[in-house]
């Protein structure tokens, strides 16, 4: 445990830098990929449940201060840390929020596979990035980097078929990672679960502890290559401009702005640095 000490807004960096993005939005999933150890300061996301099992009448769970909030019949949102921004906030690794969500109400691992993450502040230790990154300049002195993310909506069909994109040239990312995970026996193919993963957590900025994300710009492809190399299902999005060619009969007035911001849609197309594929996720209303 530590604590963060408490910072100003922050403004998302600009959309045309890269940034990382995790297709996985699950926090059991998170822990069954070997990711429960990440630390964070900040989650917050919702909780499934069957009404005839579980009794939502609380409304903070555990010493780690989860706060509880019905949404729906069968839903409830819930919510570790105070804000994204950094705060005077106890940092905990996401297994420590899983196991008390889980237990609190009785849900089974295939049920925590449903527990979905909306937001996240994950705190990265500069010591376990590579040399490179930590001999920057914007780095040395700093012992970690705070790193929010936020769910984002896939736009690959919108944007393929809104273009008239050849077919094959954009690639849903819900798709990929849920065949990706039927394929290294993660959860199996017939699993309904499956079908619930449909949002990425998409980078919104990246900080050193004492500095904003302006010192980070000439450093942050390589940056983010760092922090998803050892997460396999974990990706670069790489801000890409589709090329006119490839475009065919294209119903928007103004087809795509550099760096990938289709603005009529609130989209950004990216292609990913690992898999390669061109996709598009749905931006923040105040990013454009």
């Amino acid at each position: 445990m530590r604590e963060v000490r408490r910072r100003s807004q922050i403004r998302p960096y600009p959309a045309q830098l890269p940034r990382s993005i995790d297709p996985v939005d699950k926090l059991g999933l998170q822990e069954e990929l070997g990711a429960g150890d990440v630390k964070v300061f900040y989650l917050k996301g919702a909780v499934s449940y069957q009404t005839s099992k579980i009794k939502p009448d609380r409304s903070t769970i555990g010493d780690s201060k989860i706060t509880i909030r019905p949404i729906s019949r069968n839903q409830i949102e819930y919510q570790f840390g105070l804000s994204p921004m950094p705060t005077d906030s106890i940092v905990a690794p996401q297994k420590e929020i899983l196991q008390e969500i889980t237990e609190s109400f009785g849900l089974g691992k295939a049920e925590s596979f449903g527990i979905s993450i909306k937001e996240r502040t994950v705190l990265h230790e500069v010591s376990k990035l590579s040399n490179e990154i930590q001999n920057h300049s914007a780095i040395q002195g700093t012992d970690c980097l705070l790193h929010y993310e936020t769910s984002s909506g896939d736009y690959s069909g919108v944007v393929a078929r809104t273009l008239n994109l050849p077919r094959g040239f954009m690639r849903s990312i819900p798709r990929l990672i849920r065949n990706e995970l039927v394929e290294h026996e993660i959860i199996k193919a017939s699993n309904p679960l499956l079908g619930r993963i449909r949002s990425t957590l998409r980078t919104e900025w990246i900080i050193p502890e004492e500095k904003g994300w302006i010192s980070l710009t000439d450093v942050m492809p390589q940056l983010h290559e760092d922090l998803t190399k050892y997460y396999w299902w974990q990706d670069v999005g790489i801000p890409r401009t589709i090329p006119l060619n490839i475009v065919s009969g294209g119903k928007l007035d103004t087809v795509v702005f550099p760096g990938g911001l289709i603005s009529p849609l609130n989209a950004q197309t990216y292609q990913l640095l690992k898999r390669k594929y061109f996709v598009a996720l749905q931006l923040p209303q105040r990013i454009l």
